[in-house]
């Protein structure tokens, strides 16, 4: 079996940490979810809430990264760049696909965050729910980017797609701009 060098540094200093029942990032209980759980999930909570689970979605994933930028960057006095990288680094290890950072400029106040291979993605797209669905589902991710972008810049933004893998693009895109 081969794990990838950043999970060894990251076993090795302790921010992951393995046990039995337990998997922990830097103090942080995390587990890890097979995404045809999260596709039931979510088709089963399209049916009983319509629409609204979208803004369930986006809030959980910008009340993640406020929690994120709290517990892990702050708590470990990482600068914001080193902050990024290790958010990428550590999503893409767990699974969620292929995420970079595309374009960060601090002094614009500006983040760029694209996600490819979407496991999300491709469940949705397999069940019932596509059917029903005309618009970019990644909310959770435009959640989580807008919430980043409000920690690092310390400021209110506005979020937007550029792209949408869910809609046929080659990847999902957002941006983040400080409200001026």
């Amino acid at each position: 079996m081969s794990v990838s060098e950043y999970a060894q540094k990251l076993i090795f200093s302790g921010f992951l940490n393995l046990k039995e029942g337990k998997l922990e990032l830097s103090d942080t209980r995390a587990v890890i979810i097979p995404t045809p759980f999260i596709g039931s999930f979510l088709e089963k909570s399209y049916e009983e809430n319509g629409e609204q689970i979208f803004d369930f979605m986006f809030e959980a994933g910008r009340s993640l990264a406020e929690k994120t930028v709290e517990r892990i960057a702050k708590e470990n006095h990482m600068g914001k760049r080193e902050f990024l990288s290790k958010m990428v680094d550590s999503a893409n290890l767990l699974g969620i696909g292929k995420l970079k950072i595309e374009r960060v400029n601090f002094q614009s106040e500006l983040l760029e965050v694209s996600l490819r291979e979407s496991p999300l993605v491709d469940e949705i797209e397999q069940s019932e729910l596509s059917e029903d669905l005309d618009q970019p589902i990644s909310l959770f991710l435009k959640g989580a980017v807008h919430g980043m972008g409000e920690e690092i810049f310390d400021n209110e933004v506005e979020s937007e797609y550029i792209s949408s893998e869910y809609m046929g693009d080659q990847k999902t895109k957002v941006k983040v701009q400080t409200l001026n």
